[in-house]
């Protein structure tokens, strides 16, 4: 199931902002591993880390794609590739926010703007057991 709920209620982008700013003041610097780290001890800096951590407040599906098969997304050319949070209304991305300085929230219905940032949909990956499925699912298609 793809929703996103905020407090057993569906998720709007208001309530997805607070929950973003509750989890900003809970990040914490690690002076060892010199990185901050999300609630549940791991990195921020990893795009993957960010969206499983997202998922596991918000529900949702975590996506991805090789920059290699999706050329045209503007975020993770550098890192070759990108994962973050699809909700069945939006995406929650707090590492491209802080990377490349995008919204963290973003509606789905902006499909110029989704398109430009993540590229094709259709060569969007879904995380399940640990690696990412081969074949897109329908739902993510716009």
């Amino acid at each position: 199931m793809m929703r996103g709920t905020v407090n057993n209620r569906k998720a709007t982008r208001a309530s997805l902002m607070r929950t973003i700013e509750k989890l900003r003041k809970a990040l914490v610097y690690d002076r060892n591993e010199e990185c901050t780290l999300l609630p549940d001890g791991t990195a921020v800096g990893i795009c993957t880390n960010c969206a499983l951590y997202l998922k596991s407040i918000l529900g949702g599906l975590v996506v991805g794609y090789d920059h290699s098969e999706n050329p045209t997304a503007e975020i993770g050319v550098a890192e070759s590739g990108h994962d973050f949070l699809l909700l069945e209304q939006f995406i929650v991305d707090i590492w491209a926010a802080r990377i490349y300085g995008t919204p963290p929230v973003i509606r789905r219905s902006t499909a110029k703007l989704v398109d430009r940032l993540y590229g094709d949909p259709g060569k969007w990956r879904v995380w399940r057991r640990g690696r990412f499925e081969k074949l897109p699912r329908p739902s993510l298609k716009k």
